[in-house]
């Protein structure tokens, strides 16, 4: 197990930006493939290149993928996640001592994996789904509005011949990166077949994501505010019951706490407003609204969970 520093993390994290989805990787790979397919047969400056880039491009994926489902509201992976790190003398608790707001459990656990080669992926994705093998064998894209006709066709045609495409990359990538072979540890035709193996594995992963955290997603705009609504009556009913719990607290201020919720709706009104305001009059400005209530109260929440554990301890 490798000695993480903290600092490298944060570091990591910063030159990396903010998180990509599957999809944005897949493009990656598709202006590889477009390189490669232009540039002249046997260009061996080019077919080097893609075949390094889809390697780090996996494993970049990867550990992206393990970092989202550590952090998910799905607590199984976070559990499943300290078979990964056993031998780390670093528990979780960590995120929250030390640079809370730079990095997370997630990417402690993304950080301290090796995923040098396809047997050490599947290790991990295994660890984390028992099925793993299985369900990329399965995995489809899952649309909210495709709903009633799951499953649908699979990603990945033949799991084994992709795993073994993938095994093949990282085999070629040490080649090219440790040794002066003399000979090219690939072979012209080799190249399109890594890229889409590699495309397709990143997409069946990214939907295995979705299906575990998310279940679905919205493809219409139509839907995606029905969803943006739906998640933001949820998180309302959960402030109106802390906010009953909190009026049976002995010794609350019944008087402070009403004020200070109708002034938090308030401000919920004309933040939203403000924010949603690029989109006023158009089809986008509901569901930007109730994007940015929800966040409101999800924080509104957490302040009102600190307040009755602050009033528990006494």
């Amino acid at each position: 197990m490798k000695y993480l520093n903290p600092q490298q993390i944060i570091d990591w994290k910063e030159r990396h930006g903010k998180p990509r989805r599957g999809s944005d990787l897949v493009f990656q790979v598709s202006e590889l493939t477009k390189a490669w397919d232009i540039g002249p047969q046997g260009e061996t400056f080019i077919g080097d290149h893609v075949v390094v880039r889809l390697a780090t491009i996996l494993e970049v994926f990867v550990r992206s993928m393990v970092g989202q489902m550590v952090d998910s509201s799905e607590e199984v992976f976070a559990e499943r996640a300290r078979l990964l790190v056993k031998d780390l003398k670093l528990d979780f608790i960590f995120a929250d001592s030390i640079e809370k707001q730079k990095f997370s459990p997630g990417d402690i656990v993304a950080h301290a994996i090796s995923l040098s080669s396809v047997d050490a992926i599947m290790k991990v994705l295994t660890t984390l789904l028992p099925d793993a093998k299985e369900e990329l064998r399965t995995s489809h894209r899952r649309w909210t509005e495709d709903e009633d006709r799951f499953p649908l066709e699979p990603i990945i045609a033949d799991i084994d011949s992709t795993l073994r495409l993938l095994s093949e990359i990282f085999t070629a990538r040490h080649i090219l990166v440790h040794e002066l072979s003399g000979q090219r540890p690939y072979k012209d035709e080799d190249v399109a077949e890594f890229c889409r193996a590699t495309a397709a594995f990143i997409e069946a992963c990214d939907w295995v994501a979705v299906k575990h955290i998310e279940g679905t997603l919205a493809f219409t705009q139509t839907q995606m505010q029905i969803d943006a609504v739906q998640a933001l009556e949820a998180a309302e009913e959960e402030v109106a019951g802390l906010l009953t719990r909190i009026r049976e607290i002995p010794g609350i201020n019944l008087q402070l706490l009403e004020e200070s919720q109708a002034a938090w709706e308030e401000f919920c009104k004309i933040d939203a407003a403000l924010f949603a305001s690029s989109a006023e009059g158009g089809t986008l400005h509901p569901m930007l609204a109730a994007e940015w209530r929800l966040a409101l109260a999800e924080e509104r929440a957490e302040s009102l969970e600190e307040l009755i554990d602050s009033r528990e301890e006494l």
